[in-house]
């Protein structure tokens, strides 16, 4: 799938509302919201460092007056060239660099690095107790049950990030490299 990394201003509204182009304007989207979505791969990617009440100085690319805030997007080339065609004052074209810095210092400066489950976690942790239990009240007739050892090594996995085991879970949204592959996007050809 061939993207193109836009940049787009977003002011305010008098009634507090991020104030976005108007993508229905596009004639690729023919005045229905819900198309513009089609062209768009993976949503708004905001930046969740400084908002429209924030202020961001010193960053020429990304500075950030009050009442403004940045949001990238991941688009089709044929939505590209309409945004940049009708919005040149609010829309700007970026590269895949400046997009994966925008995203891993910006947009995902808040997000876990890991995933937790929090119920399969508690529920294995209830199964060891309760296990342990049945073992200190002599009803396995031994000093380990048999299912220690199989509940210890799911334990195991589940808290590993890397393991498929649900449990913890590497956030795979964290870093731009990583999503890049979890959306299916190609890598630039090289010329």
């Amino acid at each position: 799938m061939e993207v193109r990394f836009l940049k787009v201003k977003i002011g305010k509204r008098p009634n507090g509302h991020a104030d976005h182009p108007d993508w229905t304007k596009l004639p690729i989207t023919r005045g229905d919201p819900e198309r513009s979505g089609l062209f768009m791969i993976d949503g708004w990617k905001y930046d969740n460092d400084c908002g429209h009440d924030e202020v961001r100085e010193g960053d020429e690319r990304w500075d950030s007056p009050y009442g403004m805030q940045w949001g990238c997007l991941i688009v089709t080339p044929q939505f590209a060239d309409q945004a940049l065609s009708y919005f040149p004052k609010t829309v700007s074209e970026i590269s895949e660099a400046e997009f994966e810095s925008f995203y891993d210092r910006f947009h995902a400066i808040r997000m876990s690095e890991d995933i937790t489950d929090s119920k399969v976690l508690q529920d294995l942790k209830n199964q060891l107790v309760l296990d342990d239990a049945v073992v200190l009240h002599g009803s396995v007739g031994s000093a380990i049950s048999p299912r220690k050892p199989v509940l210890t090594a799911r334990a195991l996995c589940a808290l590993d990030p890397d393991d498929p085991e649900p449990g913890v879970r590497r956030n795979r949204r964290k870093r731009w490299v990583s999503c890049r592959r979890l959306l299916g996007i190609e890598q630039p050809r090289s010329t």
